[in-house]
């Protein structure tokens, strides 16, 4: 008689092939995720910096005084500054009166931060603290 099939220890050996190719695939996964979210954050703060430049340059150009200012990321700020908004980026940006621009912004998982007088960003991944305290500015200045 011819049995067609598997036996039990050859579906067993596959199934633990298989989960020793999965904990060694989803890190690594996952890692590349993350890294493209944090990417991702860095690029959406970098137009927001870059909006939020041009902006001060124009109101600069227009001949207006320009004055401190702290802007919350939201739908009315992308407007104003003309950059487009990514609804789920919560921060504040701000501008001096000399057109330094600085940003706290957080998606969620990951926090990017630019202090007015750095030209780098700072990702981290502790959103705990990323409410745009660290870069809001006296408005009196």
């Amino acid at each position: 008689m011819n049995k067609k099939g598997f036996t039990l220890i050859e579906l067993l050996a596959v199934i633990v092939i298989l989960a020793v190719i999965g904990v060694i695939v989803i890190p690594m996964m996952m890692s590349t995720i993350n890294s493209s979210r944090s990417n991702a954050l860095k690029a959406s703060a970098l137009n927001i910096v870059s909006a939020a430049e041009n902006y001060c340059a124009k109101m600069q150009a227009e001949g207006n005084i320009i004055t401190a200012h702290n802007y919350n990321i939201d739908e009315t700020t992308a407007s104003e500054l003309n950059f487009s908004y990514n609804k789920g980026l919560k921060g504040l940006v701000s501008i001096t009166s000399a057109c330094k621009v600085a940003i706290e912004v957080n998606d969620g998982s990951n926090c990017a931060l630019k202090k007015s007088d750095a030209d780098e960003f700072t990702i981290s991944n502790d959103v705990s603290n990323c409410n745009g305290d660290n870069v809001k500015i006296s408005t009196e200045e």
